[in-house]
């Protein structure tokens, strides 16, 4: 389903496949969710910015059609963590996607916040903020699904895949504070005693973020 170009360099190209996407998912959004979302979760956890940004505007437009909400709402206010998402519109993805989906999809929109390019933290954090209704409470839902994904991030090979699950763990530990560094803190440690070069740097790095 993917538009061919979602990555390219050029920004004419890009913007030409984001709006084949668009009308992909206007067209096929309740009809053909279990072909396209594969896709796009895919897509937010690529190695490149360009993808990973083009799949959070596509995953905002089928989410925003899923949950009956617009995405052309203003969401810039003093808290990054201000919700606009309602008690509905989250029983209405649940019902579309299924637990287990919806938790790996807010757990990828959630480490978009801390992405290592600005265009994919601030798409990352609209659609967040408008498909979410409680984002503590949101975050212990899904924190099972997160970690697991925090924790192939940390192990990466890519640098931006190291960085933003660094980055992420330190905001949980701001958000939900002694209560995740039982989990957290035996994790790390195992993960400096890795053999790989790659999998320590990164874990290093998340033991000083957090």
């Amino acid at each position: 389903m993917y538009p061919q170009g979602s990555g390219d360099e050029n920004e004419y190209v890009r913007d030409t496949a984001l709006r084949a996407g668009q009308r992909i998912i206007s067209m096929y959004a309740e009809t053909a969710i279990a072909l396209l979302l594969p896709e796009l979760e895919q897509g937010l956890f690529d190695d490149l910015w360009r993808i990973r940004f083009s799949s959070v505007q596509l995953l905002g437009d089928l989410l925003f059609h899923i949950s009956g909400v617009t995405g052309k709402m203003t969401t810039e206010t003093a808290s990054e963590d201000d919700n606009f998402g309602t008690a509905a519109s989250n029983k209405a993805i649940i019902s579309a996607l299924g637990a287990e989906r919806r938790n790996r999809v807010l757990s990828g929109l959630y480490m978009g916040r801390s992405d290592t390019q600005l265009v994919v933290r601030q798409a990352s954090l609209h659609v967040w903020k408008i498909v979410v209704s409680n984002t503590p409470r949101t975050l212990r839902e899904i924190l099972p699904t997160l970690f697991t994904l925090l924790l192939g991030f940390l192990a990466s090979t890519c640098p931006d895949k190291r960085t933003i699950a660094a980055r992420t763990l330190g905001d949980l530990v701001r958000k939900l504070g002694e209560k995740i560094l039982p989990e957290i803190i035996p994790i790390l440690e195992d993960g400096l005693r890795s053999d790989k070069s790659d999998e320590r740097q990164g874990f290093a790095s998340a033991s000083v973020k957090s």
